[in-house]
């Protein structure tokens, strides 16, 4: 009768715990759905909101920036791209963290490169911040094309 009861307990934890990381997934492939919106628009109040202040950010030329570093190239000249596409391929919870991976296209908008479509991988770390989730890491890699 115990072992039954253990068993019980234990596949109840369980249920609840996949239940819990399901929600997060959910919550979390949401979030980053307006955080896409905003760079895209250049909401930059949705930005603040949802990137920690605390945020290190690895971009593509190899800068780590912090979350103000990030939103001064966003708002000059140094950042004349458009976000295309972004597709999550992978969306993994361990607790109040969750990381996503996948791939976006970028198109530059002017100089030289005005017009070209660059495709790239990225990670996002998310932490539950209260009530929501908020971004405290980013990293972007250019895939190198095939030539």
């Amino acid at each position: 009768m115990k072992a039954a009861a253990l068993l019980g307990l234990f596949l109840s934890v369980i249920t609840a715990t996949f239940a819990q990381d399901e929600m997060a997934k959910a919550q979390v492939e949401k979030i980053s759905q307006e955080y896409v919106q905003a760079v895209k628009s250049g909401d930059v109040p949705a930005l603040l909101r949802l990137q920690s202040p605390a945020l290190v950010y690895t971009a593509a030329n190899d800068r780590i920036m912090s979350r103000d570093q990030v939103l001064a190239a966003l708002r000059s000249d140094f950042a004349q791209w458009s976000l295309r596409s972004t597709v999550i391929e992978v969306c993994q919870v361990f607790g109040d963290t969750v990381i996503t991976a996948g791939t976006e296209e970028i198109q530059s908008e002017t100089g030289v490169s005005a017009g070209t479509t660059t495709r790239r991988r990225f990670t996002n770390v998310w932490r539950r911040d209260g009530a929501t989730w908020v971004m405290i890491s980013r990293n972007v890699a250019t895939i190198p094309s095939r030539g």
